[in-house]
């Protein structure tokens, strides 16, 4: 096995004295500090220095200690059974993990009746700031509250962190709504300082929209609170007064930090103090990440939070929100032969289309256009073969889209049709391609596609009635998917049954 380079065996053995904060006899009040600094003393000498699976630093730390990241300070002290590391000395007493102390998080206000609160903090959220702000503004206007926006990193290393921030605001005012700076308020959306009344903190409880509480119940554990059933209360949207303040007072120390981890704290501190939480309801904050029932219940939705999206996908959900053109994707899943073409080359018509076309197949023309739009833009209209299914790019849009499952009731006909579309190349009636393999085990993957397809479904359509009734069609799949009526011809011919040569 190989042996750590000079610089990494001194971090790894406890003995590191991090030359920015001087001798460790001096003490270091920040870990955070310290650790950044360890840091930049690796990248200029470590030999080893580099990245793995996105995280920077020692690479021989994953080689020896398969899992752990190469900046995890972990494996600098677990591996030899250390406590802590010697430099800071203030956190030796501290049993089998490092912990993270935060410092006081303030955000310099006038103070005042009501205060509508944001954080803004990273060039990602300064993109997303240039469209939600506005809304927040006029929102606050009509609310007659001041909009006040943390724009000062505190906390480098944990950006979400600065949220902490809130409780030197909230002191100052009577009243205070935080809003992540993700959330686009509609300007239907009512006064939240009239409707929900004073005497309590007002949050939307996330629980009974998730599935496993494992993260829940990790944070529970590192806030000191192994056992308590946590409500996942969301702090993106959270109303409260200005007795409540001190809930967004950070923690003492931690182990580590989650996703997570800062709403946890406020929740556990809410309840430390027997403030009273209701219930905020959910078109007060529709989350993204709920899947269909976010986009089911989204019409009527006045604070659209785009928590767990990604960054491309905030920035361009929310400009279609701010221009009026924003719809749910639509995935088309089907089986080849099928009419999908016709069906989602016609919908790609639509004025608020942006299609990926074929995004899970590796070998069609749509991938490229998809693969920019995955990293880049936008897109909302996808087709998936059932073997494609277990594809991570369909699994990431699944539970965001309305879903079509399209099949024919003629299944002889479907393989035949299959069967000549392979060994001529027609698969499409402008364009021949090159004849490739029948697969064995097509009349198995309609069947699959049968069963796991239609369950999963909003909307199944046999393609004998879509050829019979198009006009109704399309029309029945925009008003379930809620997009605007349009008129969509075919936008492809139907390709005929052709002889292959040679037979």
């Amino acid at each position: 096995m190989q042996e750590f380079c000079e610089n990494c065996r001194r971090i790894h053995s406890g003995n590191h004295v991090c030359r920015k904060s001087g001798p460790a006899a001096s003490g270091n009040p920040s870990r955070w500090e310290w650790r950044q600094a360890v840091r930049k003393v690796c990248n200029e000498s470590c030999e080893h220095w580099g990245s793995v699976n996105g995280s920077k630093g020692c690479t021989l730390i994953p080689k020896l200690h398969p899992g752990k990241k190469p900046c995890d300070i972990g494996p600098y002290f677990h591996a030899k059974g250390l406590a802590c590391l010697a430099d800071p000395p203030k956190y030796q007493s501290r049993d089998e993990v490092c912990q993270i102390a935060f410092p006081e998080f303030r955000h310099e206000c006038q103070g005042g009746s009501l205060a509508i609160v944001t954080a803004m903090i990273g060039d990602q959220a300064k993109e997303l700031g240039e469209l939600t702000l506005p809304p927040m503004q006029a929102y606050a206007d009509r609310c007659g509250a001041d909009l006040v926006v943390i724009d000062r990193d505190q906390f480098p290393a944990w950006p979400i962190a600065n949220k902490f921030a809130v409780e030197s605001i909230a002191e100052k005012y009577d009243r205070t709504l935080f809003l992540d700076i993700d959330c686009y308020v509609r300007d239907t959306c009512p006064n939240l300082f009239e409707r929900c009344g004073r005497g309590a903190i007002w949050m939307h409880p996330d629980r009974p929209f998730i599935g496993s509480d494992k993260f829940l119940r990790k944070d529970a554990r590192i806030l000191g609170k192994q056992g308590q059933r946590l409500q996942c209360y969301n702090t993106g949207v959270a109303l409260m007064d200005r007795e409540h303040a001190s809930v967004w007072h950070p923690p003492e120390c931690v182990s580590e930090t989650t996703h997570t981890l800062e709403q946890s704290s406020v929740e556990v501190r809410a309840v430390d103090a027997g403030h009273a939480i209701r219930n905020l309801p959910t078109r007060f904050n529709s989350q993204y990440w709920m899947g269909q029932r976010f986009w089911r219940s989204v019409d009527d939705a006045q604070i659209i939070h785009f928590a767990n999206a990604d960054h491309s996908t905030r920035l361009a959900q929310i400009e279609r929100l701010v221009n009026g053109s924003w719809v749910q994707p639509i995935v088309v899943m089907t089986t080849p032969r099928t009419g999908s073409n016709l069906l989602v080359d016609s919908l790609a018509t639509h004025p608020q289309a942006v299609s990926a076309s074929e995004w899970f197949s590796p070998t069609l023309t749509g991938v490229p256009a998809a693969n920019r739009a995955r990293g880049l833009g936008y897109c909302n209209l996808f087709k998936v073969f059932e073997s494609e299914r277990q594809m991570d790019g369909f699994k990431e849009i699944r539970d965001r889209s309305f879903r079509i499952y399209l099949y024919r009731r003629d299944v002889d006909a479907q393989l035949t049709s299959w069967r000549l579309a392979c060994e001529s190349g027609w698969f499409v009636a402008e364009t021949r391609d090159k004849p490739v393999p029948f697969p064995a085990n097509a009349t198995e993957q309609i069947a699959a596609a049968e069963r796991v397809f239609r369950a999963d479904a909003d909307l199944a359509i046999a393609y004998e009635d879509m050829i019979a009734n198009w006009n109704d069609t399309i029309a029945n799949i925009l008003r379930l998917a809620k997009w605007k009526l349009a008129t969509l011809q075919q936008a492809r011919r139907r390709i005929k049954p052709r002889a292959v040569v040679g037979r």
